[in-house]
């Protein structure tokens, strides 16, 4: 069994072994509240410090959509460490540095989504 906050730490965790980043992204669009109490505890069983950088670079773009507070973020955030990373394996020559979450993102990721076409191309 699973709830909304689990399965999107897990699909977060592992987007590229279902169905894609594209594919998360239209499923965190359509929710309209996720539990933050919840969500600490799932990435705290995995303890992954991409994990919380993925997770919190992802969910502060729906942040208001779903009600999460900046001491969420801030709790992402003190569990970051002091790597860097690319958030697809594939941006090692390319992408933007998002100096907050210390991730190499598209630097399109969530503003094509938006405009109804692929985030990623």
């Amino acid at each position: 069994m699973t709830d909304l906050e689990r399965t999107a730490i897990v699909s977060m965790k592992d987007f590229g072994k279902a169905a894609g980043l594209d594919e998360l992204l239209r499923c965190l669009d359509m929710l309209t509240f996720l539990d933050e109490n919840s969500l600490r505890n799932y990435l705290d069983r995995y303890g992954l410090q991409f994990l919380y950088q993925k997770t919190g670079y992802m969910l502060e773009h729906y942040q208001d959509a779903l009600g999460l507070s900046a001491g969420f973020f801030d709790y992402c955030m003190d569990r970051v460490g002091k790597s860097t990373r690319y958030l697809l394996p594939e941006m090692s020559n390319n992408g933007i540095y998002n100096p907050r979450w210390r991730l190499v993102v598209p630097s399109d990721l969530f503003s094509m989504y938006e405009r109804g076409g692929d985030a990623l191309v």
